[in-house]
């Protein structure tokens, strides 16, 4: 079955009009496959070799017959070259028959790197959009590259399949791209960047995970169950990713939304967990918190739901002695939360975001 993506953005999940405008999406149709489990195969043995790119071929880290005269001249120590600035487009994380291969892809926007034996720090972006519509390679993803390209740090931004764009309940099929597709692929794209991004001059043991909206709710999600990314990835070590960043979502408790949940909120939520209150404890946050050790932000604003969600998430959080700081963003909108980041002037959301990388992230 296709599934169209329009190119209309989204400003939050409770209002249809707001929330298509905020994110581009991508142009074509998603294929969708024709089952997909009620929760996530995360006991399930790892995809056959043809489900996943081949890992790119790792460059010589030296030559152990070189002299000391010849070791004198070599741009550094393990023999690599300096790499200039560069953008690689549609990189193919993730092979899986019958979806169109866009939602397996991500971007690389690298910055010059003068040392790549060492590598750059890496931030992976999600973006949002109810989990039915946006893309990797959107206005604001451009402007997100460009400011932490400027700070010395790898940009990826990652496309996952995404839900059907849906009206009302007439068009649930039974068969849509729903919850676990879409974390199971963010998942696979940050098991792709861990094995990969060495061979671009990112550093693997360098990882930043953030995301806005619904794409907050899938960057919490996979840095708190871990499971996503060992799907792909068996040598997967917790330690790498070293930071969260969860920036205006209320999607921490799914059961807690659909108890209140009405009218458009309600279908969006349905549309991309479905019915079953087990399914939407699988896909709440809040429920796999634990200590991995990582520096963890958030973003608050919005009515009394959205600011309790994060409180009680914070509060899980704490419990198991994660470090938590959180931005004030109730001056600003939903769609503002995320064209504010990285983008030149912003005194609300990029000095936040920034300092928490160079500091509490990447500054270990």
């Amino acid at each position: 079955m296709k599934t169209g993506v329009s190119k209309r953005g989204f400003l939050g999940i409770t209002l249809l009009s707001t929330l298509l405008a905020s994110a581009c999406s991508s142009d074509g149709n998603l294929i969708q496959k024709p089952t997909a489990p009620a929760v996530p195969p995360l006991s399930s043995p790892r995809p056959d070799s043809n489900t996943s790119p081949a890992p790119i071929a790792q460059p010589r880290t030296g030559d152990a017959s070189a002299q000391p005269s010849d070791r004198e001249n070599l741009p550094n120590s393990c023999n690599k070259p300096a790499l200039s600035a560069k953008k690689t487009a549609n990189v193919q994380y993730q092979n899986i028959s019958g979806v169109d291969p866009k939602f397996h892809s991500l971007d690389i926007y690298m910055p010059a790197v003068t040392n790549p034996c060492e590598g750059v720090p890496v931030v992976i972006w999600v973006h949002g959009g109810a989990w039915m519509i946006g893309d990797k390679s959107n206005l604001d993803s451009q402007i997100k590259a460009t400011h932490f390209n400027t700070m010395g740090y790898a940009f990826v931004s990652v496309n996952y399949r995404l839900s059907p764009e849906v009206r009302d309940e007439s068009q649930l099929d039974p068969n849509r791209v729903k919850f676990p597709d879409h974390p199971n692929d963010v998942g696979a794209a940050v098991a792709w960047v861990h094995k990969n991004i060495k061979d671009q001059g990112g550093n693997p043991d360098k990882i930043a995970l953030l995301g806005h909206s619904a794409g907050a709710h899938l960057a919490a999600l996979v840095a708190m169950d871990q499971r996503y990314i060992e799907r792909t990835h068996t040598t997967w070590n917790p330690k790498a990713l070293r930071c969260l960043g969860s920036y205006d979502t209320e999607a921490y408790n799914i059961n807690e939304v659909m108890l209140s949940a009405v009218g458009p909120q309600r279908l969006f939520y349905r549309n991309a967990f479905g019915d079953l209150p087990a399914v939407w404890s699988a896909a709440s946050p809040i429920n796999f918190v634990r200590d991995y050790g990582m520096a963890i932000q958030l973003a608050k604003r919005g009515d009394s739901g959205r600011h309790a969600q994060l409180e009680n998430f914070k509060r899980a959080l704490e419990e198991k002695k994660n470090s938590v700081s959180v931005i004030n963003a109730q001056s600003i909108s939903h769609e503002e939360v995320n064209r504010f980041i990285g983008a030149p002037g912003d005194q609300i959301m990029t000095p936040f975001v920034s300092t928490f990388l160079s500091q509490s992230c990447f500054g270990k």
